[in-house]
């Protein structure tokens, strides 16, 4: 996935191509599944169609959410009172978990994808440039959370009869693969950076040391602190 900082969709396109390359994505191609040479091409498929109106009869229903949930790894990263995709709530679950982890720059993202046609479709966006299979009439999600200098991103296609199905199911995805114990790790990280200990030699003796410095030049004289901030981390 490119940076979503483009203006045109060639420009997004390219960006996506460039930064597969660097991380690797012929070396994956090639040896991807373990294998040492490119596989032979399979012969496309015939799909049985309907004699009454020639139309596939192969067509796939949209995935129900609870479902995805229960094709998921177990045992599961995270720990819920109930089993019920719908009640765990995954957007608000991460979102909370975002806003927790103060300080860590960490910014999240939902880009929706919608299936038109059926067989391979290359997806577009000013922002980004995603290759996927789509199914007609159902929807994916594609979530994205940033940390300066760094990425984590993941992706259900187009599956799901609607775009709140695919956004939990993003979600429900990424806690499978470990992004509450990522944010919680950022989180962690930044509440080291300041230990208690620190902060209390600031406030019992670093600044009562200053105002007791400027007194002896003007009684008037304060500490004049200015504050940077990037993102919610200051």
């Amino acid at each position: 996935m490119s940076q979503p900082i483009c203006d045109t969709y060639d420009e997004a396109k390219e960006a996506c191509a460039k930064t597969a390359i660097a991380e690797g994505v012929l070396n994956f191609i090639k040896h991807g599944n373990g294998q040492v040479r490119p596989p032979s091409p399979k012969p496309f498929p015939t799909s049985p169609t309907n004699e009454r109106d020639g139309q596939s009869s192969s067509s796939t229903a949209p995935l129900a959410l609870q479902t995805f949930f229960d094709s998921l790894p177990r045992p599961f990263p995270e720990k819920f009172d109930s089993n019920d995709a719908h009640k765990i709530n995954g957007p608000g679950w991460l979102h909370s978990l975002i806003q927790s982890a103060r300080g860590g720059k960490l910014g999240m993202s939902y880009f929706f994808t919608s299936g038109a046609t059926p067989g391979r479709q290359y997806l577009y966006s000013v922002h980004f440039f995603v290759c996927l299979s789509c199914t007609p009439s159902v929807h994916g999600c594609l979530l994205r959370i940033d940390q300066p200098e760094d990425y984590k991103a993941y992706l259900v296609e187009a599956q799901f009869a609607k775009r709140a199905d695919a956004k939990a199911a993003v979600t429900l995805q990424a806690m499978s693969r470990g992004v509450g114990d990522y944010i919680r790790s950022i989180a962690a990280s930044v509440e080291s950076k300041v230990t208690p200990q620190m902060r209390s030699f600031s406030s019992n003796y670093v600044f009562p040391t200053l105002q007791s410095e400027l007194n002896k030049i003007d009684p008037a004289l304060h500490p004049q602190v200015e504050y940077g901030k990037q993102r919610d981390g200051e």
